[in-house]
């Protein structure tokens, strides 16, 4: 549709239209009914166990992968407190460039703990409200800097968590109290060129 270009900097912008139906009584976006603008710049996160920025989150834990032991484990397990593998992430940057990344545990404080796949000189910076990630500053190697999230712009997701009883066979049922809410997209709210 449209790319708007400042410092070098290109951002796509892009009309979409979905023509899965309409529901009674559905209102329409400021562009129409069935359609929505979009740049098409987010940060996305796949869970892995427990959501990362949750209290017993892989950031979190005070058990750390590389120095537990099989009681922590089996105790982390039962208590529903354990999270062994770090969440993917991804990054789609206007520029159209793609990264990887998870938070890497060998530090006491991990929350800026980035490692990114792969390996880049771009800086990802979480900004935390409590435990969980709200937003993200990118610094990439020009020196412009991307922010998403800002102003609640991402997505909230819902993880529950099952368990299966061996010694019956039955089917897995949901373990009472377990849904945790995370966000799963943050979407670019703001490019601030090397130039400014």
């Amino acid at each position: 549709l449209y790319s708007l270009s400042v410092d070098n900097v290109n951002i796509p912008v892009n009309l979409n239209y979905h023509s899965i139906g309409f529901r009674v009584n559905e209102i329409a976006s400021n562009f129409g009914l069935g359609w929505s603008i979009s740049a098409n710049s987010v940060i996305t996160r796949s869970i892995k166990g427990k959501p990362d920025d949750t209290h017993y989150g892989y950031i979190f834990t005070t058990l750390k992968t590389n120095n537990i032991s099989i009681e922590q484990i089996k105790s982390g397990i039962s208590n529903n407190n354990l999270d062994l593998e770090p969440d993917s992430f991804s990054i789609n940057l206007p520029n159209g460039n793609s990264i990887d990344f998870m938070f890497k545990q060998d530090l006491n404080d991990n929350k800026l703990n980035v490692i990114c796949f792969p390996l880049s000189d771009v800086k990802i910076i979480p900004i935390y409200y409590n435990y969980q990630i709200r937003s993200f500053e990118v610094i990439d190697t020009d020196g412009t800097k991307y922010y998403f999230g800002e102003n609640n712009m991402y997505d909230i997701n819902n993880s529950r968590n099952y368990e299966f009883d061996y010694e019956t066979g039955s089917l897995p049922a949901e373990i009472p109290n377990s849904a945790v809410n995370y966000i799963s997209t943050w979407h670019l709210t703001r490019v601030v060129t090397a130039k400014n």
